[in-house]
């Protein structure tokens, strides 16, 4: 970390996180990382919290780690500069270039390392890299059956679906479907007038309870047949239907695994 006033505190404060994290994730002590590179105690600490200029107890900064120092700390840690500096969110290379490729994460990469560490030295039989790659596999079948879009309907993206259904953006309803008289129906929404009375919110009976269908998390609806009005909770009939598409083409794909044997 060089001392240059022009870049921000944040930069180097991130910079020394980093360190930080390194070495607890490593389960070492300040000590020891000073004693492994051959550096004070305190000079190793002040990489990490700062110092303040002398007579300014204000003006916090962070001093200079040479050259020397940040190739042990990266062959201390197994990580690049580039990381250590924050220049990266790739521990290598070699992972920042299959990270860009792919679009897999730092973490991610490195799993599929450990995995594939594991078939070479044969400690077991390695289901998980052979489950893997079928199942890319079958994804990029669908893709070249698609035209190579990128998007298919695959175990991977029904999975996605059910961890972040949560998370999915949903707008609220602007209108309910409401019969006015015992012939028709029409659509009811906020801003219109009933009676000289403008609308503020539209509200539904459902299972006896009010429902404000501006609630995104509700959809409201009609059933014809019965001449009848509730809710669904929208996230439980997308989990819903994200497991049963999970079950379905987990059998697809067993179905197809045992036609290859």
């Amino acid at each position: 970390m060089i001392r240059d006033r022009k870049l921000p505190i944040e930069k180097y404060i991130k910079i020394a996180e980093r360190l930080k994290l390194l070495r607890e994730t490593h389960h070492f002590t300040q000590a020891q990382v000073a004693e492994k590179i051959g550096v004070t105690v305190k000079t190793y600490r002040e990489w990490e919290v700062g110092k303040y200029a002398k007579n300014n107890y204000s003006e916090r900064y962070y001093p200079v780690i040479d050259p020397q120092n940040l190739i042990l700390l990266s062959e201390l840690y197994g990580v690049s500069i580039d990381y250590l500096l924050c220049q990266s969110e790739f521990t290598s290379p070699e992972n920042n270039f299959i990270g860009n490729y792919t679009g897999l994460t730092d973490n991610s990469i490195n799993a599929l390392h450990l995995i594939k560490t594991g078939a070479d030295n044969k400690l077991w039989h390695n289901t998980e890299l052979e489950t893997l790659n079928f199942i890319l596999e079958n994804i990029r079948r669908i893709q070249q059956l698609n035209n190579g879009i990128g998007f298919t309907d695959s175990i991977l993206n029904y999975i996605g679906l059910y961890l972040h259904n949560g998370t999915i953006h949903k707008e609220p309803a602007t209108h309910v479907h409401y019969k006015h008289d015992n012939t028709k129906w029409a659509f009811l929404k906020n801003g219109d007038t009933v009676n000289g009375n403008e609308v503020q919110a539209v509200e539904i009976l459902a299972d006896n309870t009010n429902t404000n269908i501006n609630n995104p998390d509700k959809i409201p609806v009609y059933d014809s047949a019965n001449d009848n009005h509730y809710t669904l909770d929208f996230n439980k009939l997308l989990e819903s239907h994200a497991l049963n598409k999970v079950t379905e083409k987990l059998i697809e794909l067993k179905n197809r695994y045992e036609n290859e044997e």
